[in-house]
């Protein structure tokens, strides 16, 4: 499943942003509340640059296969085995997930999936995969190559790498 730029997702984020930022600036005294502010505009520029998938940590695709195990796609086209973190929430409008990047050692990143960011197969498929994978499926065994199971026009994804 490729993932697509998500303005809903900047938007929704946004507006989290700047509820917080003036929970900070009613909440704290003057100069704590300008450090507050500023931590959540850059945690705002960070989500938004994610979510339009132009930071070098956006996760461009998603790769889940039948056996339960995925693999993410990064910035420079090559797909890297993922396996999925404890998070993940699910509601017909939103697709929250924490991946464990394989071989990042401690590195978790979110993928929020909104109904701009995918097409319509690919988010069910990626809710029908989370829910029903094999539960001892955490992490992909090394050189083993998968089918994939989600699909992109009838054609399975190619591996890039």
């Amino acid at each position: 499943m490729l993932l697509k730029p998500s303005p809903a997702g900047v938007a929704l984020t946004g507006l989290a942003h700047a509820a917080a930022a003036a929970a900070a600036l009613l909440a704290l005294p003057a100069l704590p509340a300008v450090l507050c502010i500023t931590g959540i505009a850059m945690s705002m520029i960070a989500a938004g640059g994610r979510l339009l998938l132009r930071s070098r940590w956006s996760v461009l695709g998603l790769e889940l296969h039948a056996d339960g195990t995925a693999a993410w796609l990064a910035r420079d086209g090559r797909w890297r085995p993922a396996a999925r973190a404890a998070g993940v929430a699910l509601a017909p409008w939103l697709i929250a997930l924490a991946v464990e990047m394989d071989g990042e050692r401690g590195t978790v990143r979110t993928l929020l999936v909104l109904p701009d960011a995918a097409e319509a197969e690919g988010r069910r498929r990626l809710r029908a995969w989370l829910r029903w994978r094999p539960a001892g499926a955490t992490r992909p065994d090394r050189g083993e190559s998968r089918a994939a199971v989600v699909q992109d026009g009838g054609k399975p994804f190619e591996r890039l790498n």
